[in-house]
């Protein structure tokens, strides 16, 4: 996993403006201040508690989340895309930072995760399997911009933090999406990186389903319980 064994406090992360487009982070929601931020984690992690605050989550057009889908699903096979996925990020890791020729056992992880576009798409009041927005909708989360390759560890782990989240979220409690990393041992400056990309893959993933979903209120219905979503991630 490169540096993220090398994590420490999560507290002692240095300028918080030098996290790339950091600047950009307004439409991703509650990031907030960086010195907020490390506050709060500190008072998590000194109180090594796993549980939320027990308030009751505003859930509005996410109380109508299915905690499964059925068997139908966004996903499809990325793998044959990973070299692909290397030369659109720069041959590295976004969440590691590991050059390609130093990721051990590489996986082709989805920044935004399937669990949270099914979730989404499966809500619609209109959504099914056969008409061309679900084909449109599929072609884009399964695209290159949408995709990272990273160790197998980082993707399991990330996969299991979003499946906490989630399974929070349908169950009316508030947590944060960092919360459910901690929790799951991602930390720091791995955790960071996460974030940053899920914060700008979701713009590219808006931007790309409002252009090229043939339904436009589709797309906006989408993008909005997207957005909504990930705002209650509070990345």
């Amino acid at each position: 996993q490169g540096n993220s064994g090398n994590q420490g406090n999560s507290g002692k992360k240095g300028n918080g403006g030098n996290q790339g487009n950091g600047g950009n982070r307004g439409n991703g929601g509650n990031r907030g201040n960086d010195g907020n931020r490390r506050n709060y984690r500190e008072e998590f992690e000194s109180e090594e508690s796993s549980e939320t605050s027990g308030d009751t989550a505003d859930l509005d057009d996410v109380s109508s989340l299915e905690s499964s889908s059925e068997g139908r699903t966004t996903r499809r096979n990325v793998t044959w895309r990973r070299d692909a996925v290397f030369a659109y990020n720069g041959n590295r890791d976004l969440y590691t930072d590991l050059d390609k020729n130093d990721i051990i056992d590489p996986n082709v992880d989805h920044i935004i995760e399937i669990q949270i576009i099914d979730q989404v798409y499966f809500s619609l009041p209109k959504a099914n399997t056969w008409d061309a927005c679900f084909q449109q909708l599929c072609k884009i989360v399964n695209g290159t911009s949408n995709l990272s390759v990273t160790t197998k560890e980082v993707n399991m782990l990330k996969g299991i933090a979003t499946k906490k989240f989630l399974t929070a979220l349908l169950n009316g409690r508030e947590i944060s999406f960092w919360e459910c990393c901690y929790q799951v041992g991602i930390r720091g400056r791995l955790y960071d990186r996460i974030a940053d990309a899920m914060l700008q893959t979701l713009e590219k993933l808006c931007k790309l389903i409002e252009k090229q979903l043939n339904d436009p209120e589709t797309a906006r219905e989408i993008i909005r319980r997207l957005r909504k979503i990930i705002r209650k991630m509070k990345l």
